[in-house]
């Protein structure tokens, strides 16, 4: 990088080397020349004439092909830049600008001589003593001059500014952002050369008031001052306040300190507070969480059971003992508690402690005591007798019971509307007679109790028939141990019975019950229009004139299963297979229940194909589950193929479930 200088005027020459060299002279304000012809015209506005011959001799902008006066070889070579390689040439002028740059000059400078240079141009070192001494001093004489040259007043603009914007004057460039994104590409800088020029204009004119650029030294002094004015600031609004006019006039009455309490986080509410803050149904979820993952301790036990506790569910409370039991009922007990779940507690809930939690809490309405093997009768008729007023009583599982529990249970006719006897083998038909005298029942389990019998269902439909809507009477299956075979005893007369007195019945299980047939389903669906889940699961005598009914006459089922339902036939002569329930019972239901089938189960149904389930899967829009466990012969032209878009267990989860 070189310097030329006319009349006075430095010319810093710079070399740019990206794709292609190209040289440019730089102006005192900052104009890049890139022609004689612009530096004739900067020299013009300037008041200076020169002839072109002189600006040919003195400005080179031809990296290649130097001026004669412009060589940049060293007397160590003699060669000239036109037989000089371009790279070669160009390596030799940056090691010349690096040389220049040294300080006091160095032997290759020395060597160099200012009569290499090009006509009009001086060295740095004689340059430095004949500029005067309020000279700008030159940027440093590297490639790197015209980054430093612009750093040097973008800085300069920058503090200019700042110094403003904190005089709050605002930036002085606000009115040129919308011009600048008006330029075009070709006169963009030409431009920005203008606005710099009007800038240092500016910034010479502003000088008397931007001399003392320190009053604004930055943000951290502003936020220091802003914060020491905080007190003047408030005194003037709060006189400001007085001095308008308010709508309310109000004097404290009293002078002392709120004290101010910070929120508690949940965890620390429920370990400081309990659990009473939070809804019971939320509190007895948590508990029944902690419950099933073995992690319900007697040390935490303590949290959900206090004087507000509406709901107490303790299921599978394995680790806690009768002791630790009792104690969480002396805190709980009370007018406030009305549920109670107690489901496979196992050892810690006893006949007298049950009969101590119900004296104390009359307001019991729900005893869910599945699983508790060491009640028996006394335990199960203290409980009645001291809540009057019981609703829901389960017993599943519970082996110790016999007919003087039932006969206790039967003095709740006026208030029991559930009741579960699920699994309990041991009673027999003569206690089962016993559920005649409860006129309000809305629902029953009995699924799994072997003393049922057409009489038994016939005594509950007579009895609590206007008001049942939910029933089970799955049948247990002899598991080949019994000293007696067992054998199920319900026939298609219940069914008839259920239909002809059970109007309002909307859920229906009997699984397992392989004595029953399509007549007695005809009878049942005849009479209870108003089916909404149906459970005939290994149901062996219903085939597809059953199913029909049911599709014909629930016109509001959501719920089918007919998991391993149905017969198998097979011939031995001709070595084919029939199967009761096929396509014909798809067909029943495309044509009945696509609006309102929801759930549909019809594993291990070999009769159905394809094309059955094709043509109900896609018009039930409504179908969310559908399981074909043990369906073998359905491929991937209905799993791949059918086009309900509602179906979340369709498709490839289907072919899983399959396999396993």
């Amino acid at each position: 990088m070189l310097f030329a200088v006319i009349d006075g005027i430095e010319f810093v020459r710079l070399v740019y080397k990206t794709r292609r060299v190209s040289i440019v002279y730089v102006a005192p304000d900052g104009s890049y020349l890139r022609s004689t012809g612009d530096v004739g015209a900067y020299l013009e506005k300037a008041g200076i004439t020169r002839p072109q011959s002189e600006l040919d001799g003195t400005f080179v902008f031809d990296p290649e092909v130097p001026n004669e006066n412009d060589t940049t070889s060293t007397k160590d070579d003699s060669r000239s830049a036109s037989d000089t390689p371009v790279k070669e040439t160009r390596a030799k002028r940056r090691n010349l600008s690096l040389s220049e740059g040294s300080q006091g000059g160095s032997e290759k400078t020395a060597k160099t001589g200012e009569g290499n240079l090009p006509m009009g141009t001086t060295s740095r070192s004689s340059r430095e003593s004949s500029a005067p001494a309020n000279r700008t001093p030159a940027v440093e004489p590297d490639q790197g001059g015209a980054t430093a040259l612009g750093k040097r007043r973008n800085r300069e603009i920058a503090e200019s500014r700042a110094a403003a914007f904190a005089r709050g004057q605002g930036f002085k460039d606000d009115e040129g952002r919308d011009t600048e994104s008006r330029r075009s590409a070709r006169g963009g800088r030409r431009e920005r050369r203008e606005e710099v020029q009007n800038n240092d204009q500016e910034g010479e004119a502003a000088a008397p008031e931007t001399t003392n650029r320190e009053s604004w030294p930055g943000p951290w002094s502003t936020a220091s001052e802003l914060y020491e004015r905080r007190s003047a600031v408030a005194e003037a609004l709060k006189t400001a306040n007085n001095q308008t006019e308010k709508l309310v006039s109000w004097t404290p009455k009293a002078n002392r300190c709120s004290k101010v309490v910070e929120a508690a986080t949940h965890i620390e509410a429920c370990l400081e507070f309990g659990l009473g803050s939070i809804l019971p149904e939320m509190k007895a979820k948590i508990c029944e969480l902690l419950g099933k993952k073995r992690k319900l301790s007697p040390e935490i036990l303590p949290i959900f059971t206090d004087k507000e506790t509406s709901i107490l569910a303790l299921p599978d409370c394995s680790k806690i003992g009768e002791g630790d039991l009792e104690k969480a009922f002396e805190r709980c007990q009370g007018s406030e508690l009305e549920v109670l779940n107690l489901v496979y507690c196992g050892r810690a809930l006893s006949d007298r402690l049950l009969e101590k939690v119900c004296k104390n809490s009359l307001n019991l309405h729900t005893l869910i005591l599945g699983g508790c093997y060491r009640l028996s009768d006394a335990g199960i008729s203290s409980a009645v007798k001291a809540l009057p007023r019981l609703r829901v009583l389960e017993l599943s599982d519970c082996l110790n019971i016999s007919i003087c529990a039932l006969r206790s249970i039967s003095s709740l006719a006026d208030t029991l509307e559930s009741l579960s006897l699920k699994n309990s083998s041991q009673l027999d038909a003569e206690a089962f007679l016993q559920l005649g005298a409860l006129k309000n029942l809305k629902r029953l389990n009995l699924s799994g109790c072997r003393g049922l019998s057409d009489t038994i269902v016939e005594l509950i439909a007579d009895s609590c028939g206007e008001t049942l809507t939910e029933l089970d009477l799955s049948f247990l299956p002899d598991s080949g141990f019994s000293a007696e075979p067992v054998s199920c005893k319900m026939t298609d007369a219940s069914l008839s019975y259920l239909g002809r007195k059970c109007r309002k019945l909307t859920r229906l299980v009997l699984r397992n019950v392989e004595t029953i047939s399509d007549e007695g389903v005809k009878e049942l669906c005849q009479g209870c229009p108003h089916l909404l889940e149906l459970d005939f699961s290994r149901c062996k005598c219903i085939g597809d004139e059953g199913v029909q009914a049911i599709a014909s006459r629930c016109c509001s089922l959501t719920r089918l299963t007919l998991n391993s339902a149905g017969s198998t036939i097979l011939d031995e002569d001709s070595q084919v297979t029939t199967y009761s329930i096929t396509d014909a019972s798809l067909l029943a239901l495309h044509q009945h229940s696509t609006k309102t089938l929801e759930y549909l189960d019809m594993s291990w149904c070999r009769g159905i194909t394809d094309e059955g389930l094709g043509n109900l899967v896609d018009e039930a829009h409504n179908l969310r589950e559908l399981y074909l466990r043990g369906c073998a012969q359905i491929t991937d032209i209905f799993l791949n193929g059918h086009s309900n878009p509602q179906g979340q267990r369709l498709g490839q989860e289907l072919r899983d479930r399959q396999e396993e």
